[in-house]
């Protein structure tokens, strides 16, 4: 909803095709020809994903209508919505934002149970006191998103980073000037797993941006283990 669906392919394109394999980054997308890049848009559409084609304010009961399209004709059973505030309409019949919110929550996590399908939510935080962590409060809005998830996720900047981790990303990466301020602010995220309905345990881990492939990877994942190698 925040974002074109052009530009948002475009995004998503890069992201999985300049990754790391091996130590060395795939050619830049702009350096392809044109026989090559027809390949690349042929592999990415025979991804198992589709696209809403909602842009800015939207009714939400238009939204489930086409989610449930996707669903009984698709066969789609994973929804990403990005994101809430973007969403709800500024003419909805609820004057109060808030009511609007929940309302639109709440039949969100009804399609889901009915459906039986996982909707991933992006909903932005309110305003905080800089330097302050986010947390399970902080969501903007009523407590009735945080109370309808099964799971929370919650993006924050990442706690200061040891010297060791800084100077091992810098070397993977090929940034020697990378400081440990600049990294932090910069490079450094950190996911924090702030509720986990079924299984209970809670937890985060650090993930460092990788600037070619526009993502951000963990220690464990494939782009990072390529990179160490």
């Amino acid at each position: 909803f925040e974002v074109k669906i052009t530009k948002l392919i475009q995004k998503m394109i890069k992201q999985k095709f300049q990754q790391r394999f091996g130590g060395k980054y795939r050619p830049k997308l702009e350096d392809l020809d044109d026989s090559k890049l027809m390949a690349i848009f042929d592999q990415f559409d025979s991804l198992p994903f589709h696209f809403l084609t909602f842009h800015g304010a939207t009714n939400v009961e238009i939204v489930i209508e086409a989610m449930t399209f996707a669903s009984q004709v698709l066969d789609v059973d994973f929804f990403v919505l990005d994101n809430l505030q973007f969403m709800i309409s500024t003419t909805n019949k609820f004057s109060d934002k808030f009511a609007a919110q929940d309302e639109a929550v709440s039949l969100f996590r009804k399609f889901a149970t009915d459906s039986n399908c996982h909707i991933l939510l992006v909903v932005h935080p309110r305003k905080e006191i800089p330097g302050t962590p986010l947390t399970i409060h902080s969501v903007y809005g009523g407590a009735k998103a945080t109370q309808e998830a099964d799971n929370v996720l919650i993006l924050n900047n990442a706690p200061q980073i040891s010297t060791a981790v800084v100077q091992s990303y810098a070397q993977k990466n090929d940034v020697p000037q990378i400081t440990t301020t600049t990294a932090t602010t910069n490079k450094f995220k950190s996911l924090d797993l702030a509720k986990n309905r079924e299984a209970g345990e809670l937890g985060s881990t650090i993930l460092m941006f990788d600037a070619i492939s526009n993502s951000y990877i963990d220690n464990q994942s494939p782009a990072a283990e390529g990179s160490r190698n």
